[in-house]
């Protein structure tokens, strides 16, 4: 590796340091593949046929740059990568109504990436270091500068972005419409800031600058497209795909994100490092993302409990069910019509406080996928821990820091014979026995377990659909019948 393709491995090793202040976005890019490109005039990051996230960078550019500006770089990248403003950005353009309307927009939705991204975490550091910063302030995309609010999303400023290009008669839809693309910037070279205080650019009164006619993107967009830094064309990796094949690579980079967070994240608390406020609730959201389609899951299994309680009674199902079992209302009493499920956590001391993480993660998803769906939740590792109550209202409140009941070793033979109605109190923990011979019977059964047990199956068969859902290491069975596993 040459002196100036090593700069950027310095760079990410000296901001994961304590000198660089643990940072966790120095983390994020070390998630990601790092592919050096020559030529390529700049630093980004960007996604392969297959969702994987790439940092690209040209090596010499990057070397030339001061430390203060790369550091900015780590932050804005890193920030656009938890943001998943690729993927999202790559969604927006598939809507487009052409290739061409496509093309034009993608300048556009640039400029309001960069907004949210410098809003949200270059703020906090340029504010409050302004004497490393201050000579980048003015060369960076900010909400203000045209009179938005702060705190929006990138489709938020893309909306608002094209509405003021339309008021000077620019529309993306318009065949004579400049191609941001293929215009260069004039007036500010982007060390000046320009007259937009109040939110107006040059000659935005009139509907249109000094020179612009219909169709001419407006100086103030110009003096943007100058400030912007400049991206990566990811547009160029996904030409030649089909969709089903960008829809997997997309699903491929959900999963990707929410890896590379929680890596970052569990690597600068174990270094005590701090995860940046500004940008906490966000990677919250992230991490909280469920990989397994529980509306996909459960719409067969709906189907068959109502189909088999319609059976059973003249009541017709839940409106709320409606839609996921593709039944029509008849006449009669509508009862309390819910899908019941038994849900099992694994909390044995093979299962470590990331696998549990995920598995509140996945009832959460589960929980928010149908209205109608009730869950009984129970600890256990060696014997029953724990038993509640959920429905789809306390999924808002389920979080990371769920309490977690037991450590010990595993056996499936608790929850299963729950499931069968032959527990006795030697399956539980004694201050948790839940005697109740009467309880409702339960449509499905989940297992969330790393499958380190044997399987008493088919002894102990529930007699009720029964996934067995795996962490992303964990260990199927060939007794498992059906299996689904939580992604890394």
């Amino acid at each position: 590796m040459t002196n100036t393709e090593s700069e950027l491995g310095r760079c990410l090793q000296w901001a994961c340091s304590p000198r660089g202040g643990n940072n966790f976005y120095g983390r994020v890019l070390n998630g990601c593949g790092l592919h050096a490109t020559p030529g390529l005039g700049t630093c980004g990051v960007t996604l392969d046929k297959k969702g994987r996230y790439v940092l690209l960078w040209d090596p010499a550019w990057f070397a030339a740059q001061d430390e203060a500006f790369r550091l900015l770089v780590i932050v804005h990248e890193a920030a656009h990568l938890i943001l998943r403003h690729i993927e999202r950005g790559i969604i927006l353009q598939r809507l487009a109504l052409n290739t061409n309307y496509s093309a034009k927009i993608k300048e556009v939705l640039n400029i309001a990436m960069d907004m949210a991204v410098n809003d949200l975490a270059l703020r906090p550091m340029v504010d409050d270091n302004q004497k490393n910063f201050k000579t980048y302030r003015k060369e960076l995309i900010w909400p203000e500068s045209r009179g938005y609010s702060r705190g929006l999303t990138a489709e938020e400023y893309y909306v608002l972005l094209i509405q003021d290009l339309k008021k000077h008669g620019w529309s993306p839809q318009d065949s004579n419409s400049e191609d941001p693309q293929q215009t260069k910037a004039t007036g500010n070279s982007g060390n000046e800031q320009p007259d937009e205080e109040n939110g107006k650019g040059d000659g935005e009164e009139n509907g249109k600058g000094d020179g612009e006619g219909r169709g001419k993107l407006p100086s103030w967009f110009k003096d943007l497209l100058n400030k912007k830094h400049k991206a990566v064309d990811w547009n160029k990796t996904f030409e030649n795909l089909t969709d089903s094949e960008i829809q997997r690579a997309m699903d491929r980079a959900r999963r990707e994100a929410r890896r590379i967070a929680a890596a970052a994240t569990r690597q600068t608390i174990k270094a005590r490092g701090v995860i940046p406020g500004c940008i906490k609730s966000t990677i919250d959201e992230l991490l909280e993302d469920p990989s397994i389609p529980w509306q996909e899951v459960l719409r067969g299994q709906l189907r068959s409990a109502i189909s088999q309680k319609l059976d059973e009674s003249t009541a017709y199902p839940s409106v709320a069910l409606l839609h996921s079992a593709g039944y029509e209302p008849y006449p009669g009493y509508q009862n309390n019509f819910t899908f019941n499920i038994l849900a099992a956590f694994d909390t044995s001391a093979s299962m470590s406080t990331d696998d549990f993480i995920d598995c509140c993660t996945e009832l959460r998803g589960l929980l928010q996928t149908e209205e109608g769906v009730t869950v009984r939740l129970l600890h256990f590792d060696c014997t029953i821990q724990h038993v509640e109550d959920l429905t789809s209202d306390d999924a808002k409140d389920m979080s990371q820091s769920n309490t977690r009941y037991g450590y010990g070793g595993t056996s499936f033979n608790g929850p299963l014979r729950y499931a069968a109605r032959l527990d006795t109190a030697e399956d539980w923990i004694a201050e948790a026995y839940n005697e109740d011979p009467h309880r409702s019977p339960f449509d499905l059964m989940l297992i969330f377990t790393d499958g380190y047990a044997p399987v008493p199956l088919p002894a102990l068969d529930p007699q009720i659909p029964l996934f067995w859902v795996l962490t992303a290491r964990g260990d199927a069975h060939a007794e498992m019948k059906l299996v689904l596993r939580m992604e890394d």
